[in-house]
């Protein structure tokens, strides 16, 4: 015991003498950094300029029917401009002194414009005492209106911002790694616009396919995507990021994990497909299928079918005209609709139905939810209800055969009954029928 504790105690006096010395260097360095002196000069390589103009061609735009910017290799940032004369213009800007293999290489093929941005080797500069900073490198594509040929645009850490409307007659795509893109007024053949970590912010954007409408692909992982007005077939798809988009004209295809969508007008159909995320559409005039595994589905008034999966996000839906097919496993069903005919099946969540005008056969599945409906007097309709424990209760129970139980009803209520059918079943839910006033 005693020479195991005259280890410790060399031990501790070790450790106490390093942290001394540790700490000794810790303040020295401070103090250097303090006074004026570069601590970072181990890793600064190259001469601080500002940003200054390293490159400038000019090509004749009669000359080009497609332009390729890629920055796959190096952090520059792409802005568009509108140049005021017929010249295409690439200009490159740069922080540092640049050497000839790491400015942009520009060339011309067979009408092709190809850009492509060079490795840049310095880490950053320096900017005073215990302040490092890297670098800002951009370029700068000047088009002029009449260019209506392809574009395609690739960043890695960069953004890619256009200022000028674009209108093309071919394709027009751009992607980012983690840089966020930015397009006022898009128009071409097919979009493509893709960033991994950033966002994606449209003002306008029209896919034209010789008077069609073309497609629409916008993609992100945990970038949110903001767009106001949309005319296409679109794609989106998204992880994590939020998406909120203004008028979708055309028909649209919509995955999400945890991603929120929401949608203030469509004019078309749409097929969605969430995990966690909700969906709100607040207008919708066509057919609506969505999958959801958690995520809660609104949408608020338009036409169309509404065909709707849920396992334990609730479902929504209200002042449209359109049938229905709905599916819930633990998830509360709420629709309301002014004329139509469905199906609805939960679970254990309950059911509440507002219906005006009854178009054909309504059928409702329930095992330990509650139904609660609301129709309009004016329908008519064969009926057959029954539940295993619950109670059947509705406004025209005089127009009904129950059994001894009272867990069985049949009848028929109204005249000139038109395939109008009413079918409930629940097992320990209670059903109830109201009337809509």
């Amino acid at each position: 015991y005693t020479e195991m504790g005259k280890i410790m105690k060399r031990l501790r006096i070790g450790l106490l003498v390093a942290l001394c010395i540790l700490t000794a260097a810790l303040c020295g360095i401070f103090v250097y950094g303090m006074t004026g002196h570069n601590i970072y000069r181990g890793i600064k390589n190259r001469e601080y300029t500002g940003i200054q103009l390293v490159l400038e061609k000019e090509i004749s735009g009669d000359e080009i029917d497609s332009i390729l910017i890629s920055n796959k290799v190096c952090s520059n940032d792409i802005y568009i401009y509108e140049s005021e004369t017929d010249t295409i213009t690439v200009k490159e800007y740069s922080e540092f002194k640049l050497t000839e293999d790491e400015i942009s290489t520009v060339k011309v093929n067979n009408g092709r414009l190809e850009v492509a941005g060079k490795r840049k080797n310095q880490i950053g500069y320096y900017r005073g005492p215990f302040s490092f900073a890297g670098g800002k490198f951009y370029t700068e594509l000047w088009l002029p209106e009449s260019y209506h040929g392809e574009i395609s645009l690739e960043a890695v850490s960069g953004d890619i911002i256009a200022e000028p409307a674009i209108n093309l007659a071919k394709d027009f795509k751009a992607q980012s790694i983690s840089g966020d893109i930015s397009l006022p007024v898009l128009t071409a053949k097919n979009i493509s616009i893709s960033s991994t970590s950033g966002y994606i912010k449209t003002e306008t954007i029209h896919a034209d396919d010789n008077g069609s409408n073309g497609a629409v692909r916008i993609a992100t992982t945990s970038g949110d995507i903001n767009l106001k007005q949309v005319t296409g077939e679109l794609n989106l798809s998204t992880t994590s990021g939020y998406t909120t988009m203004e008028t979708l004209s055309g028909d649209g295809q919509f995955s999400t994990t945890s991603g929120d969508i929401t949608i203030q007008h469509m004019g078309g159909s749409a097929v969605i497909s969430t995990t966690s995320g909700d969906t709100t559409i607040q207008y919708m005039d066509g057919s609506a299928a969505i999958t959801t595994t958690s995520g809660n589905i609104s949408i608020h008034e338009g036409n169309g079918d509404r065909n709707v999966t849920s396992t334990s996000g609730d479902v929504f839906a209200e002042e449209f005209d359109g049938n229905f097919d709905i599916s819930a496993t633990s998830g509360d069903v709420i629709i309301k609709a002014r004329s139509g005919a469905g199906a609805i099946e939960t679970i254990s969540g309950d059911i509440q139905l507002e219906l005006e005008e009854l178009k054909n056969k309504l059928t409702i599945n329930s095992n330990s939810g509650h139904v609660d409906i609301r129709l309009s007097e004016k329908n008519a309709f064969e009926f057959e209800a029954s539940t295993t424990s619950g109670d059947i209760n509705t406004f025209f129970d005089n127009h009904l055969n129950y059994s001894k139980k009272g867990n069985q009803a049949q009848g028929t209520y109204g005249s000139n009954v038109q395939g109008g059918l009413i079918d409930i079943e629940t097992t320990s839910g209670d059903i109830q029928i109201t009337q809509l006033r």
